[in-house]
């Protein structure tokens, strides 16, 4: 499944990116991280046993790999199933480096992402 993602995971980010309003692609992150939610925890047989209709199972997967892709968006990306997901710097997803489960290019104080408190 990992492989699978790292080919479908860019894809929705590119339609994440392709919205141009900013409230409309948060709503939309919003709504794709709470539809991977209630997939992982009230239809998590889908993803068990492929569900009972022809359907079921490519609907399922699709909702995971959006919910993936709008949470590549935080700060330091997201890790799922071993593979780093970052819509900054790895957006077709890589292991992650030294055993760190996230982006360290994201927070980096070069890229400007993370200020240590204290610090302008």
């Amino acid at each position: 499944m990992a492989g699978a993602l790292a080919t479908a995971v860019p894809m929705w980010m590119f339609e994440l990116d392709q919205e141009p309003d900013a409230k409309v692609r948060e709503a939309t992150a919003a709504e794709w991280c709470g539809d991977a939610v209630l997939l992982m925890t009230r239809d998590k047989a889908v993803l068990q046993t492929g569900g009972e209709g022809p359907q079921d199972a490519p609907e399922a997967f699709n909702r995971l790999a959006k919910g993936v892709a709008a949470l590549s968006y935080a700060p330091g990306g997201f890790t799922f199933l071993g593979v780093l997901f970052c819509a900054r710097h790895c957006r077709a997803g890589r292991p992650p480096s030294g055993g760190l489960t996230y982006c360290q290019q994201c927070l980096s104080e070069k890229a400007g992402m993370y200020r240590p408190q204290g610090r302008g």
